[in-house]
């Protein structure tokens, strides 16, 4: 049997999971939908695929 390696696009999963959710914040207003949405999504890939290996990568600010 193969090893199965997840490599997540991690700028690209908050994005997406900022702008799906309605907006979320704790007690002192900071925003937290990007971050729940974020790792829902990772834990339901998880749990789908059952990888033996997982990395997310994200992108520094400023020019690439």
């Amino acid at each position: 049997m193969s090893e199965k390696f997840v490599i997540v696009d991690g700028n690209s999963l908050m994005h997406r999971a900022f702008h799906a959710l309605p907006p979320l914040t704790n007690d002192d207003g900071i925003y937290t939908n990007a971050v729940f949405g974020f790792l829902s999504m990772l834990i339901k890939v998880i749990s789908d695929e059952r990888p033996d290996y997982v990395a997310v990568a994200f992108d520094l600010h400023g020019p690439t």
